[in-house]
C-alpha cells in the first residue's frame, strides 16, 4: 500500500531536490543497448526522467503520488503518469532501461521485481541509485546506520545501495537479474566512474 509522503511538499521537493551527474545517464544510455524507450519510476517530479529524455526516444516517468507527477517538468519525449511501480501500466518486454533514483527503499521490492521482470525486454537493464549516506560524527553515524534500512537486492544479498549504483541486466534465457556496482564512493563519497 502506497504511503503519500510527499504529496504535500511536491512544490518545495521540486524546487530543492538535488540533480544527478549527466554522465551518470550517458553511461546508463550506452548500456542500454537499445534507447528506444526507458522507464523512470517513482520519478517524483522527473528529475532522471528529464535527464533520460537526452539519451531516449521515450520516457515513461511514473510515480504513485499525482501532486509529484503535477509538479514534473514538461518535457516532448517524457510521458509522466500517476501508477505504482509495482503496477505500471507498461507493455510486457516493452521497455530498454529502468531507472530508480533514491527511491528503490519506498517499494515493495517482490512486487516491483516481478514488474520489472515482466516490462523489460531481454537484454533491458535496471539502475538503481541513491545518495550517499552522510558521516557526521561516530555517535551520530552509529544511529544512522542502526535506522537506515536495508533491503534484499534481485539477488538476495543485502543492499547497500546507500553508496552504491548498480546496474542489473535481465539474462534473455532466464529471466534472472545479474547484478554489478557502476561505481562505489569512497569514504570522502567520490565516485570512483563518474
Amino acid at each position: 500500500m502506497f504511503k503519500d509522503h510527499f504529496s504535500r511538499h511536491a512544490d518545495a521537493y521540486a524546487g530543492h531536490r538535488p540533480d544527478y551527474p549527466a554522465a551518470l545517464f550517458d553511461y546508463l544510455a550506452t548500456g542500454a543497448g537499445a534507447r528506444e524507450v526507458a522507464w523512470d519510476v517513482a520519478t517524483g517530479n522527473g528529475q532522471a526522467a528529464l535527464a533520460l529524455a537526452r539519451h531516449f526516444a521515450q520516457v515513461w516517468a511514473t510515480d504513485a503520488s499525482a501532486e509529484q507527477i503535477r509538479a514534473a517538468t514538461p518535457h516532448q519525449r517524457v510521458a509522466y503518469g500517476v501508477a505504482p511501480a509495482e503496477t505500471s501500466g507498461l507493455e510486457s518486454a516493452s521497455v530498454d532501461l529502468i531507472t530508480v533514483a533514491q527511491a528503490l527503499h519506498w517499494l515493495d521490492l517482490p512486487r516491483f521485481y516481478a514488474e520489472v521482470l515482466r516490462v523489460l525486454r531481454p537484454g533491458g537493464v535496471i539502475a538503481v541509485w541513491c545518495y550517499h549516506l552522510m558521516s557526521v560524527s561516530p555517535e551520530v553515524d552509529r544511529v544512522l546506520r542502526i535506522s537506515t534500512p536495508t533491503r534484499s537486492a534481485p539477488t538476495g544479498r543485502p543492499n547497500a545501495g546507500w553508496s552504491r549504483t548498480v546496474t542489473v541486466r535481465l539474462n534473455s534465457r532466464s529471466r534472472k537479474f545479474r547484478t554489478r556496482p557502476l561505481s562505489r564512493s569512497n569514504d570522502s563519497g567520490a565516485s570512483s566512474r563518474f
